[in-house]
């Protein structure tokens, strides 16, 4: 799962730098950060389910 957080949260800065530097809207563009935590949590969780289900096979 570390690389693919890695790849995840380097995907989430680039899209709040390009949004922010693109709409110059660098007072709304914070909403991307718990967006892409909230996201990440779900996705992890996700992940760590379908893991579980493989290994007790």
């Amino acid at each position: 799962m570390n690389k693919y957080a890695t790849l995840y949260w380097l995907i989430a800065v680039l899209l709040y730098l390009g949004y922010s530097f693109i709409t110059n809207d660098w007072e709304r563009s914070w909403i991307i950060w718990p967006i892409a935590g909230i996201l990440y949590g779900i996705i992890e969780k996700i992940i760590s389910l379908c893991h579980n289900d493989i290994a007790a096979e």
